[in-house]
């Protein structure tokens, strides 16, 4: 007699072509509901896993939920091929609009039958959404809602991972206290509920939060130790992860050819994993180290290619971000008005984005600028608005850099 596990196994290891064949085969089996929701959360499970080796992968497991779901017509087996196809959306393409709505249709399958617990396990992928896509008061609303509702039906790993995901978009922009405290709220749901799995995770945020900080050598040491850890979990997408943050560390310290060392791993490792944005990322940080080493034109190229990327996904951070870059390349190359008119660009969009942490890097970006034309004035405000932010997002090397520009 076969079980959903010996199905699962079958359609994991098959091509999009057998799934059809596959379960046309099991067709009998899957007229029991018992066996079928099996497979179907089986699948949805290896999504979620694959992911973390190959976004190629996870998408033809995607198509094998899809077809099951197609074959049973079962509500609850469509809506866990959209709740796959959202995390696909994430963490396959960066595409957080696509997701939401893979999201919000699986939410309204849940809502028509009054299911409490299915609502709320669609809302931790959406919050992530709301926050890339600069909807953070509504993000932390929905979290609001969602978290007592895991709580009373104890689901700590969805818990944990609402936790992470505010953790990341407050980190995003700058908040650290408030996305430390989140992480330490994970740590405590690990911890207690044995959640190993995840300990990677949490090593890797902690990283990021310790480097904006400014603890350096520590923030290395744990991306290390994050890095360390996918590696041995066979995890290699994550593994990239943590080489880019350690990376980005190195830029910070001055060491750019590390820096571009660790990158062109990661590209690797996101290229053979199919994640393309992810690669396009890489080659943006990489445009930190290029302006230090006078490559401003080969910048010039690349944010182009990121602009037009990250506005066609409405990813309004990232996209003023590769502004920045752009902006501290024109004017490298004494194209003042076009690196004003970039600086002024980004400013709007961390802005809209609710981002005081990366528009003050920004400001101090454009004060740095503004100092080699001798417009004081413009600098003296500038620093002392990015002053000001780094000050209350107690971020001390960025305070200590503004307060350099205003000594000049």
């Amino acid at each position: 007699m076969p079980t959903p596990a010996d199905l699962i196994a079958l359609l994991v290891a098959a091509a999009s072509a057998e799934h059809r064949p596959l379960l046309t085969h099991y067709s009998k089996q899957l007229q029991e509901n018992s066996f079928a929701t099996a497979v179907a959360e089986g699948l949805k499970q290896a999504v979620d896993a694959r992911l973390r080796q190959s976004a190629s992968e996870a998408a033809v497991i995607s198509q094998a939920l899809c077809a099951l779901a197609e074959q049973t017509g079962v509500d609850d087996h469509h809506a866990l091929a959209l709740r796959a196809a959202g995390n696909l959306a994430i963490f396959g393409r960066n595409d957080y609009q696509t997701a939401l709505e893979k999201f919000d249709q699986a939410a309204a399958f849940y809502q028509a039958k009054l299911d409490a617990l299915g609502w709320a396990n669609c809302q931790v992928g959406a919050v992530l959404c709301l926050g890339y896509l600069s909807r953070l008061g509504e993000a932390v609303a929905l979290a609001d809602r969602v978290r007592p509702i895991l709580a009373e039906y104890a689901q700590w790993q969805a818990l944990y991972g609402l936790l992470m995901n505010l953790s990341v978009l407050h980190s995003r922009r700058g908040l650290m206290l408030e996305a430390l405290q989140f992480i330490e709220q994970a740590q405590a749901f690990v911890t207690e509920h044995k959640l190993d799995q995840f300990v990677g995770d949490l090593t890797l945020n902690r990283s990021i939060i310790l480097r904006y900080m400014g603890q350096l050598e520590q923030a290395e040491k744990v991306a290390q130790s994050a890095e360390n850890w996918f590696l041995q979990a066979d995890q290699p997408i994550y593994a990239a992860h943590a080489q880019t943050s350690r990376g980005v560390t190195c830029i910070t310290q001055g060491r750019y050819n590390e820096a571009l060392t660790l990158f062109d791993r990661a590209r690797e490792a996101y290229i053979a994993g199919q994640c393309p944005v992810d690669a396009i990322w890489i080659d943006l940080f990489a445009t930190d180290c290029w302006l230090h080493l006078g490559r401003y034109r080969d910048v010039l190229r690349l944010t182009q290619v990121a602009r037009s990327q990250f506005a066609d996904l409405g990813l309004q951070r990232d996209l003023a971000a590769a502004i920045v870059s752009e902006a501290v390349a024109y004017a490298a190359l004494h194209r003042y008005d076009e690196a004003q008119a970039s600086f002024e660009e980004a400013q709007q969009l961390f802005a809209a984005d609710q981002n005081p942490g990366d528009r003050a890097i920004c400001q101090l970006e454009q004060a740095t600028v503004l100092l080699r034309q001798k417009q004081f004035n413009a600098v003296e405000r500038l620093a002392q608005q990015s002053y000001r932010t780094f000050r209350k997002l107690q971020q001390p090397m960025r305070a200590a850099h503004a307060q350099l520009l205003l000594a000049q």
